[in-house]
């Protein structure tokens, strides 16, 4: 821990956003699913809401802002591009680009797609953002006030999404609706991933913070219940995401409810890097440490989990001078 203060979780529900710290739950917003939930410089979090707006928190858990984007969408997605400033871009699910120049006070829509779309910040490219619209295609977004141009070159079926190895910029990791896929050249082509059966459908992706860069991958679970041995939907690569082993299901089930899913993923910032927390459709809040190969339930009784995002008291990574932003 830094300076003997425990870092904080940030739990995105169904039912609003929670701040989690050396055990005590802290309500932030209820009544309002989050949609989306992504770091920003200062310690601050930005959620989106149900109701189509963007809520900005301080560390602390109090409310800096309740920001519209524009239009009548959720946010899926957000990315503060630090090569130009306080340029923010926020994907929706139907598909808006939603822009804004002054720090996410406000916004307008300035693009659109077909499908939900998705933007992530590229790394070592500060004023780039790769812009992915569900199962339709792929486009990099550079300077303001241009089009975007095609970018993902889909071999494999129709890309879901897809996110940036956290220290090599070449390397991305993506899903289709039935493929687990990998790129080693910045997210033009991608292939299949070694070792991922071609029944499992992958469901999340994610990749631990600096220095590991460990990858999992959260599968949907199969039409059958599994025994204890066999494969649980939670998968981890420690080799940059070339190939992944499964977490056998004894070793997750035990410590929650079977029936529900996995549902979230985060990396537990400020301890091993082989520790990440994994969230379910049950509530449940689990921590699962993959050097000692075992899983403990943190807490329960909490509305369906959608999203999770870990961070230390003080900041962790200011996107306006560092080029990488990371989303959950």
């Amino acid at each position: 821990m830094t300076g003997g203060i425990a870092p904080i979780l940030w739990i995105g529900t169904r039912d609003g956003l929670l701040r989690w710290q050396a055990g005590a739950l802290t309500p932030v917003v209820s009544d309002v699913a989050v949609t989306a939930i992504a770091r920003l410089a200062g310690g601050r979090v930005a959620a989106g809401l149900a109701g189509g707006q963007l809520l900005v928190v301080d560390r602390d858990g109090h409310e800096v802002r309740r920001t519209s984007l524009g239009v009548a969408a959720r946010a899926t997605s957000l990315a503060v591009l630090a090569g130009q400033g306080e340029r923010w871009l926020v994907g929706t699910d139907r598909g808006d680009l939603c822009e804004s120049r002054d720090g996410g006070a406000t916004f307008e829509p300035v693009w659109s797609a077909a499908a939900p779309l998705h933007v992530a910040a590229v790394p070592g490219r500060p004023r780039s953002a790769l812009l992915l619209a569900e199962g339709t295609g792929g486009w990099l977004a550079s300077e303001p006030d241009h089009e975007p141009q095609p970018w993902i070159d889909a071999d494999h079926g129709a890309i879901v999404a897809a996110l940036p190895h956290p220290l090599d910029a070449h390397v991305w990791l993506a899903r289709s609706a039935t493929q687990l896929l990998r790129s080693n050249d910045g997210a033009r082509r991608f292939r299949p991933v070694a070792g991922w059966p071609e029944t499992l459908r992958p469901r999340l992706l994610h990749f631990t913070e600096l220095p590991r860069c460990d990858a999992y991958a959260i599968a949907h679970p199969r039409p059958q219940p599994p025994d204890p041995p066999d494969p649980s939907p939670l998968w981890r690569s420690v080799d940059g995401a070339q190939s992944f082993q499964p977490v056998a299901t004894r070793l997750i089930d035990h410590a929650r409810n079977p029936v529900g899913e996995l549902t979230a993923v985060a990396s537990w910032l400020e301890r091993d890097q082989r520790t990440i927390l994994l969230g379910t459709d049950r509530g449940e809040l689990l921590t699962w440490d993959g050097e000692a190969g075992r899983t403990l339930l943190l807490a329960d009784s909490l509305p369906p989990i959608d999203h999770l995002l870990a961070a230390g008291p003080a900041p962790i990574l200011d996107p306006s001078s560092s080029g990488i932003f990371l989303l959950p």
